[in-house]
């Protein structure tokens, strides 16, 4: 495969994973069907490769996950945590750029609700192995930064 193609799934492959969050966007948790669904990466291939390697592959079962159109082009190939940041973030975008929002909020309109992102594959409990290799990598991250900084 050349670099920056996408493996072609197959119908039982989209299948397998339109069922992951059971027709739902793992991201907004929006129903969606199986015609509409994007295959996500949920781990990119730009900082999948890092995170993967030696426990699988980016272009794989292993770290898709089904996501509606607007969630995939907004989590583009950003990592998980930089989407949850610029979701969390829309409140504050609205209230900074848009008049006919803040007086929405005004007028009792919107009722406005700030709070960290929860993801629906999060809240149904979804899983795919690149969580994991995800997890892993920025433990090892993590462990080494505190190893430099106490040394």
């Amino acid at each position: 495969m050349k670099a920056g193609t996408r493996k072609r799934l197959s119908q039982k492959e989209r299948k397998a994973v339109y069922e992951l969050c059971d027709g739902h966007c793992a991201y907004c948790g929006k129903e969606i069907t199986i015609r509409e669904m994007q295959v996500d990466h949920y781990l990119s291939f730009e900082f999948g490769f890092a995170i993967a390697q030696g426990k699988g592959e980016i272009d794989s079962m292993d770290n898709y996950l089904p996501a509606c159109r607007s969630c995939n082009y907004r989590k583009s190939g950003g990592h998980i945590e930089s989407f949850r940041r610029s979701v969390t973030a829309l409140h504050d975008v609205l209230m900074r750029d848009s008049v006919t929002y803040r007086d929405a909020v005004r007028f009792g309109q919107v009722t406005p609700s700030q709070h960290v992102q929860q993801f629906y594959y999060e809240k149904i409990g979804a899983t795919i192995p690149a969580m994991k290799w995800d997890e892993d990598f920025r433990k090892m991250m993590h462990d080494a930064y505190f190893k430099v900084v106490e040394e």
